[in-house]
């Protein structure tokens, strides 16, 4: 195996021009695991897609020259790949519903696989000492963290738990709102935002939390909450795009947007982990 190094950002000019410099001629076919692909490269091409978020989030598509870019590279892979992996179901059904064009018998649906390392993550020494809840994801509109604070503060007094946020939140293009940090300022000591966790921190606040949350509006596939189960913990999440699929019975699930849905299953699922 030969190791090639090329660095450029991504969606930026010298990642178009490099990229295809660097290739190598005698190249069959070039695996890109995300969507900007190398539009100037003339070979073989295997493209994963991983959601639709740039054409759908609001935060994310209402910037007419982010989606003017994703428009045009989801236009260039539809056309030229020779193979189009979706992580799920649900983001394959996304891309043919945005997209036109190309051939759809060669998307093929290939769900994420796990580390081995999230089985043995419970013998991991606990980072926190009080029960609580975990949410994982960067802090951004489309999460639904606004809400999921919102119903935390409606039960925190029936419940023991605190409320942790693990992800960055500083420094993100489309980041959360004034209005929401003000919120969980509002909330007291019970709601953590712990920014940016090392990921040997990450898999020792998964494993040993009471349950895992996820309130996303939009997930392409929801790697946490299988992160989740496969430590033995449970996992309540949003009944929408790719998390009934991805997650099936094996969650507890909400309706996003119903504040008073989350809090029910926040009860739910501290005072009965197996629901």
């Amino acid at each position: 195996m030969q190791l090639i190094d090329c660095r450029a950002g991504r969606y930026s000019l010298a990642e178009q021009i490099r990229l295809p410099l660097t290739i190598p001629s005698a190249t069959d076919l070039f695996f890109s695991p995300y969507y900007t692909i190398p539009l100037l490269y003339r070979g073989g091409l295997a493209v994963t897609v991983h959601d639709m978020s740039h054409l759908v989030v609001e935060e994310i598509a209402g910037n007419w020259k982010k989606r003017l870019c994703a428009q045009t590279m989801f236009r260039a892979v539809r056309k030229r790949a020779s193979i189009l992996f979706t992580v799920s179901n649900f983001s394959k059904s996304e891309l043919l519903r945005l997209t036109s064009g190309g051939r759809e018998d060669n998307i093929l649906p290939t769900h994420l696989g796990l580390s081995p390392e999230w089985s043995s993550a419970a013998e991991l020494p606990p980072v926190r000492s009080r029960p609580y809840f975990v949410c994982v994801g960067n802090v951004k509109p489309y999460k639904n963290l606004g809400r999921l604070v919102e119903a935390f503060v409606r039960v925190r007094d029936r419940l023991p738990h605190d409320l942790v946020i693990a992800g960055k939140s500083d420094g993100l293009i489309t980041g959360e709102s004034a209005e929401f940090f003000e919120r969980v300022r509002n909330a007291g000591d019970r709601v953590h935002l712990t920014g940016f966790v090392s990921h040997e921190q990450l898999l020792s606040l998964v494993a040993h939390v009471d349950a895992l949350v996820m309130p996303s509006l939009y997930e392409g596939f929801g790697l946490p909450p299988i992160e989740a189960m496969a430590t033995g913990v449970p996992a309540a999440v949003a009944r929408v795009a790719s998390l009934p699929e991805v997650c099936g019975a094996a969650a507890l699930h909400f309706g996003p947007l119903q504040v008073d849905d989350i809090a029910d299953k926040l009860l739910i699922i501290a005072s009965d982990p197996e629901q």
